[in-house]
Parts: structure tokens; sequence; C-alpha cells
């Protein structure tokens, strides 16, 4: 979406004509549904429930002696150390480079503690995974002294409700070889500001928190991915192909839904996916979409970004994503879970598409982000012989 601030700064001069355009393409259909719709913000927790909170994959006991929270320390001694490295590179006026050091294949910038033990050698780090707007904590761990590693995802979020103290003294490395460190819980308390940041408040320090490696490693139904991704992205942990669509869902880009495509679902495919043939997509050439156009699957990798859509519309669920692997929920799946804290996944609210009041064959729809950086877009889709006519409405970014 951020090649759409060209676009913007563009619309901003003729704006008269601009907002006649917007006229031609009201609809009494996407009035009445904006009216009527609810989202469900997450309810903070309470004290209560911050009490006999359990995580789903990872015990954590009560101990009398740790090391309390501190809320003046933001960075570990290496990150202190690349911030000063960095402040001097950029004051002394000569041309340097920063010397970017790994373990493994981690950033040492991103590493909040590291450790050894006989030939285990293991480390907590920080990763931006999944689009989410906090970074998700990951173990590295080895047992050749490092030659080798293996990365697991705990589906933990720092705060969410669980943080684990990176400064405290207890070893990482427990006897039985699992990791261990200390944490303490948080309530998220509120959302503030137009670029969705986060207000956390301390609800009971003294924890210590048990990454076993068996539950690290879980992959039930061999599928690619663990037990804790799986949850993450509300697939079947027990299945390896959630949706039946011959595709197992570490490569699928929309894992839970398998629905016939209409002409519909290519307009939606054509937006999410940045079609290249688009007038407001960098460098689009502005081409009709064939009504009968077919996409090729894509096939999801680690690194793949994942986001979730809520949504009832048959012609969405079936989409083809190219660019990003999409975790759709009915709303009455969003709408039975408890949602304690904001989601750890970034989506997109997208309407279905609506008929216009006077124009003939044509659609409108909106699409806006659900949390991070605030922007909201219009489209309309107009049905041709020769294919869909699809442009911007309207398009806003705070």
């Amino acid at each position: 979406m951020k090649h759409y601030i060209t676009l913007l700064l563009a619309l901003l001069v003729p704006a008269f004509a601009f907002a006649q355009e917007y006229d031609k393409y009201q609809s009494r259909e996407e009035d009445e549904y904006n009216k009527n719709y609810k989202y469900k913000h997450f309810e903070p927790m309470t004290v209560d429930q911050i009490k006999h909170y359990k995580n789903e994959f990872f015990d954590f006991e009560r101990i009398e002696d740790y090391t309390p929270y501190n809320d003046s320390i933001w960075f570990t001694t290496y990150q202190d150390s690349v911030i000063k490295t960095e402040m001097n590179i950029r004051t002394s006026g000569k041309e340097q480079v920063f010397t970017k050091q790994c373990v493994g294949k981690i950033d040492k910038r991103f590493i909040l503690k590291h450790e050894k033990k006989g030939k285990i050698e293991a480390f907590v780090y920080e990763e931006i995974v999944y689009r989410s707007p906090l970074p998700g904590l990951w173990v590295a761990y080895s047992t050749d002294a490092g030659s080798s590693w293996e990365y697991y995802y705990t589906g933990l979020f720092q705060k969410k409700p669980l943080f684990v103290k990176w400064y405290s003294n207890t070893p990482l490395i427990n006897e039985d070889g699992d990791l261990q460190m200390e944490a303490c819980l948080f309530i998220q308390d509120r959302t503030i500001g137009p670029w969705g940041m986060e207000h956390f408040k301390l609800a009971e320090d003294g924890l210590l928190l048990t990454f076993d490696l068996q539950t690290l490693r879980r992959d039930s139904d061999g599928d690619g991915l663990t037990d804790i991704a799986e949850a993450k992205f509300h697939t079947d942990p027990n299945n390896p192909d959630t949706d039946g669509d011959g595709i197992p869902d570490n490569l699928d880009m929309n894992p839970r839904f398998s629905l016939p495509r209409t002409d519909k679902t290519i307009v939606f495919e054509a937006v999410l996916n940045e079609d290249e043939r688009l007038p407001f997509t960098w460098g689009g050439a502005y081409e009709l979409i064939p009504l009968d156009e077919v996409t090729p699957p894509s096939y999801a990798t680690d690194t793949t970004p994942t986001l979730m859509i809520v949504t009832d519309d048959l012609n969405l669920l079936a989409v083809q994503s190219t660019r990003e692997r999409i975790i759709f929920l009915t709303s009455e799946e969003y709408e039975s879970e408890p949602h304690y804290y904001s989601d750890d996944l970034n989506g997109y609210r997208i309407t279905p598409l609506f008929k216009t009041d006077h124009l003939d064959d044509t659609f409108v729809f909106s699409m806006s982000s659900t949390k991070g950086s605030s922007w909201d877009s219009g489209y309309y889709a107009t049905r041709t012989k020769e294919g869909w006519d699809i442009g911007m409405t309207f398009q806003i970014i705070e």
C-alpha cells in the first residue's frame, strides 16, 4: 500500500473533480452495510484472569527469588553497544560501514539471551513475523556447539501477555537441556494513536517460563507447520491439508478455505495481489482483467507475510493470493474467540461488492487496515464484455 502515497498527493490537486467522480459511485447497499458493521475490539484481561492465565503450549511457575521487572531497561548490552557505534559513525563524518555480526543466521542485535552448556548452544531472539506489529519470540538451538542450528517459533509476543526478562541471572539452559527464562504478565489496556501504538501495564511478576524442545518441535500432522504455528494460523494441527484442496497447509496461501472462484473473486484477487494491470499500482498499465481470469497457484514459504481477514463473503473466501498468506476467519469464528489483547496478525477489513445506485454493472467496495499504519481505500469494478474495469474511488492515509 505504500505505493499509493504518491497517488494520494496527485489526487489532492484536482480535489473538486475527484469529489464529483466519487459521487457517481454512491451505493445505498454499501451505506447500509457500513452503518450496521460492528468490529469486535479486544477486551482487556482483568487482574483475576491474569492470575489464572495458562499458556497453551508452555508451562510457567511462580518463584520467590526473581529479578524484578525494570521498565528502564530497553536494550541488551550488545544492542547498547551497537547504538553507540552507529552514533559514532554518524557523528564522525567519515564513511564507515557497520559490520553485522550473526550467531547462526540471526543478527546479534535481535538476540535477547544467549548461552552455551557443553555442546548445547541456544538463544532466544525476536523477529518480526507474519506481519505482526510486535516481534515474535523464537528459539535457536544447537546440539553440536553451534555448527548447525534449529529455529523454532514460540507463538509468543512480548507483553501479550508474557514478557521474558533477558536481563535476569537465571541460566537459559536448564538441567534437562530445555530453555527457561524469568518472565512476568502484562495487561494490554488500550490501543492509542493512528499507528496502532499499544499500551501495557504490569500485572504480575515473579514467573519462570520453560520452553521444552518437544513442544517446540511438535508437528502432529507432519505438514511442515509446528502445532504452535497452526494455532496462530487457525488451521487443523491434525490435518496436513485443512481445506482439502491438495496443497499442504505449510504451502497454502489460503489454507482454511477452498471454494469455487467467481467473477467477483477475480476483482478481489486483482486488488489484493496488486495486479500490475491496475491503474493505481506501481507501474500499472491499466488493462482490463478478464472475467474468466485464472490465477496460477502460488506457494508460501517460511518468510511469506501472513495476515488475517474476517469475512463471510464467499467470493472473497475463494481468493487465490499470490503475495501474502491470508488467514480467513468467518465472523462467527472471530466472535467466538476471546480477545484479551489485540490480534497478533495484522489484517485487512474488506467489504463485499455493492451495486452502485446510478451505474449499470458497476460495484464498489473498500479495504482498510485493522491495525498498524492507518489507511482506507475505496474501489469500483465495472463488468464489461471485455473484462473488469477496476479503479480507485478514494484513498485516505493517516
